[in-house]
């Protein structure tokens, strides 16, 4: 069946033609067969089968045009839709060269893999946003699932979380990631639990309807060799049922190959791992006299977060 675009770009001068199954020198003395149907003009039944088979055969060929063209349809959506993407991913390079900042295409290690390294990754959504100033954070990570990050509040332990769940989105879409340097195992999903503000609709507690419902269907889809970024997860109730609610839950995720990012206050949970050798510890660097760098870096779990100093500046007491 051949055709031709018509006005509008429409298919029209729709022809059957018979597939050239026969090669070589065959196919020169190959003649198709066909046949030939005499009626008596006054055969009206005769007439109407013939028409019947006519209708018959021309609602199949209808049918198999109709898929073709819906195939090619779908073609040249999908096509309009990835060069698309493609456009977005080189005006999204061209803006991040105009504003200076670093980018780089990463090493993607098989999942089986347990390195990662990186060097200044940054927050790109706020980077667009602000153009703000890059705080370097360098990190070299191998036989490690699980990662603490602890330390003083206000030490931007939220925007280093998304900046690597945006390098991973990247690196897992085959784009340029945006970091001096990035080197990380494929994963099989990447899945996040970040605490959200109050809402008033809930129907009963936050933890119930909100935060366990929220992990519970992450559990229900995560697969070994996948990985989680959580942001203080399991805030809303008291520490230490947090502690045990965040245990058992992360406990079951790195038996089965998961590999977890969680910011979080929880001393007790921390210290449960700190003598682990799956688990690396950091923390949001603080100056002795109280400054935040915002850099992140290898430390051992801390006890406090330091929200009294916070407190004390903000109320001058």
């Amino acid at each position: 069946m051949i055709s031709y675009l018509g006005t509008g770009c429409e298919g029209t001068g729709y022809t059957l033609a018979i597939p050239n199954k026969v090669r070589g020198l065959r196919n020169l003395f190959k003649h198709p067969r066909s046949y030939t149907i005499k009626l008596n003009p006054r055969d009206d039944a005769g007439l109407s089968f013939l028409e019947e088979l006519r209708n018959m055969s021309l609602q199949s060929v209808a049918q198999a045009t109709a898929c073709a063209t819906e195939f090619i349809e779908k073609f040249f959506l999908n096509l309009q839709f990835e060069t698309a993407f493609c456009l977005a991913c080189l005006n999204l390079a061209d803006k991040i060269r105009e504003l200076g900042l670093p980018m780089t295409f990463p090493e993607a290690l098989q999942v089986e893999s347990n390195v990662l390294e990186f060097e200044n990754p940054y927050n790109l959504s706020l980077a667009l946003i602000s153009n703000s100033k890059i705080v370097p954070n360098t990190l070299k990570a191998k036989g490690k699932q699980l990662f603490v990050i602890m330390g003083a509040n206000k030490g931007e332990k939220t925007v280093f979380l998304r900046s690597l769940g945006i390098a991973f989105i990247m690196m897992q879409a085959g784009l340029f990631v945006p970091a001096n340097h990035f080197r990380a195992p494929i994963s099989y999903g990447l899945f996040t639990h970040f605490r959200r503000e109050e809402d008033r609709n809930l129907r009963v507690g936050k933890l119930e309807e909100e935060e366990l419902v929220r992990m519970k269907a992450i559990i229900n889809n995560i697969k070994p060799r996948s990985l989680l970024l959580l942001n203080e997860s399991f805030s809303s109730t008291n520490e230490y049922e947090a502690f045990e609610i965040a245990y058992q839950i992360i406990r079951a995720l790195l038996e089965n190959h998961v590999t977890v990012f969680y910011v979080t206050h929880l001393y007790d949970f921390a210290s449960r791992f700190k003598d682990s050798r799956e688990a690396l510890f950091l923390e949001s660097e603080r100056r002795e006299n109280g400054e935040r760098t915002f850099r992140i870096i290898e430390s051992r779990p801390t006890f406090t977060s330091y929200a009294l100093e916070l407190y004390k500046r903000i109320f001058n007491v």
